[in-house]
Order: C-alpha cells, then structure tokens, then sequence
C-alpha cells in the first residue's frame, strides 16, 4: 500500500525548502537594492551641511539703503554655489558683534565679511576670493574723452578726506588731490567741471551715477582697491575646506553667466567689468 504520510512529508519539506529559498533570495535582492542605493547617495550623505552666518543691517559699509537686496544677492549666490557643488548651505542672519564670537565658537562655518585679508588676518582665518567689491572707483565726467583726460598734465581729483593713504595716490606727479569732509561735494564739483575727477565707493557710485547724475557721470575703472565681500572661515582643515567648495562654485556661476544674472536680478553692477582705464 502507498504510503501517503511519506508523500505528505516530502511535500512539507518542499514547501519548507521554497520557503527557506524564497525568503533568503529576497534579502539577497534588498541588499542589492540597498547597496546600489547607497552607492549612488552615499556622497550626498556624507557631505556637511555649511551654516554660514551673514550681517543683514550692513552696518560698516555704505550700501545705499540696499541692505535687503545685498542680503537676498548673497543668499541666492550661495544657492547657486551650493547647485554647483551640490553641498547645502545654510545661511544665518546674526547681528554683526556676534558674527565673530559664533565663527570662533565652532556654531558657524564661515561668514560673509568684509574683513580685509590682512598678513595677522590671513594667520587666522582663510579667505575665499572676492566676489562682491566693495573698494572706490573713479568717476570722470560723461562728455570728458577718456584720451583727452589722459593727456592732460595735472588732474585734480576729488578725494573723501582721511582715506588717500590706502591709494598712494601722493605719489603719482601727474594728479593733484581736493580733500572733502563730504564727499558728495565732489560730485558736484565734478558736474560743473571745478575738478577732472573723483575716488568714490562702488556701490554709491554706481547709484548715483545710475540716478541723480544719470547721463552726465561715469565709472571708468575696477575697484582701486581690494575691499570686497568675501566668505571668512577659521584657518582649519573644515574652513580651508569650505573656502575652496565656495571658490570652486563661485567660478563655474561666474563661467556660465549665473553671476552676472544674479546682479541684474538685484541691481548692482559687476564693477569688476569697469576695465576702462583713464
């Protein structure tokens, strides 16, 4: 006679046997599915999240009551930067006396400054390039021939009074220097052609020369000096590291035009651009 509970025992064994195979090849297909997507995010995992601390009121620059424009200008840079180099950035507003205390404490990455990368400076704290400046230009009349203003012998320049050191400007025979306590005056003075020309900060003199003397003033030059916006962050392993991200990413927006778009968007000029020299 056939013997069903053999039968009924081998089936079971079967069954237990699929069992086993089908729950051990699906662990095999998650850890595979897991892997492949380890593989493919684990970069984007493992980067850090930059908090970078930023002054809103821009209280030790002249900013022509654009501090909201600037602030919103830095934001969307560090968007851009952040796309480029996909590695998020997150960006603090924090009153200006406690932007260095935060930096020092470790609670901020780096900070957007206009501190000046001075030899002590530089000892400290790592600089990124400058993308926003901040220095004077020259500002010569709009009729005035930029041949013509170099053939003339002496050019008398007006100059804010207390900040012709930092230009050296003593030292050139070929310009004389009128002092003002206000340097709007000079502007003035340059409109009714009392002077030839005038050391006036970039953003001011973009503004002005954009409004009150549209048509009438023009900036001729970069930036005489280094003063810019920069990224600041601590002389460490991490800020040498953010410092060179932030310099990587700033170039490529600069190479593919975000940067110019971002000024347009904003309202400032790409002073950098203003290579017409008298």
């Amino acid at each position: 006679m056939f013997d069903f509970s053999k039968l009924k025992d081998k089936i079971s064994q079967f069954f237990a046997s699929a069992k086993r195979l089908y729950w051990l090849a699906l662990a095999i297909v998650l850890i595979l599915i897991f892997s492949l997507m380890r593989g493919c995010s684990s970069s984007d995992l493992t980067k850090p999240t930059y908090s970078i601390g930023q002054d809103t009121q821009w209280s030790t620059i002249d900013v022509m009551n654009k501090e909201r424009q600037l602030s919103a200008f830095n934001l969307d840079l560090l968007t851009s930067i952040a796309k480029e180099e996909r590695t998020p950035f997150s960006l603090q507003s924090t009153p200006r006396n406690f932007l260095m205390r935060r930096l020092e404490s470790g609670d901020l990455d780096g900070i957007i400054s206009s501190l000046s990368p001075t030899p002590i400076n530089q000892s400290l704290y790592a600089f990124s390039e400058p993308y926003f400046p901040l220095g004077p230009v020259l500002i010569i009349s709009s009729q005035s021939p930029l041949k013509g203003w170099n053939e003339k012998a002496i050019k008398l320049i007006g100059i804010q009074s207390g900040t012709s050191d930092k230009l050296n400007l003593e030292k050139d025979p070929t310009i004389q220097l009128r002092l003002y306590d206000n340097i709007l005056n000079a502007l003035a003075d340059l409109d009714d052609r009392r002077i030839d020309g005038a050391i006036f900060p970039a953003i001011p003199a973009y503004v002005y020369t954009q409004t009150f003397y549209e048509g009438k003033l023009k900036i001729v030059t970069a930036p005489l000096t280094n003063e810019s916006l920069r990224l600041v962050a601590l002389k460490t392993e991490n800020g040498q590291e953010l410092i060179k991200l932030f310099n990587r990413g700033l170039k490529k927006i600069r190479d593919n035009n975000t940067y110019q778009q971002l000024l347009d968007r904003w309202g400032f000029l790409n002073v950098e651009k203003m290579d017409h020299q008298p």
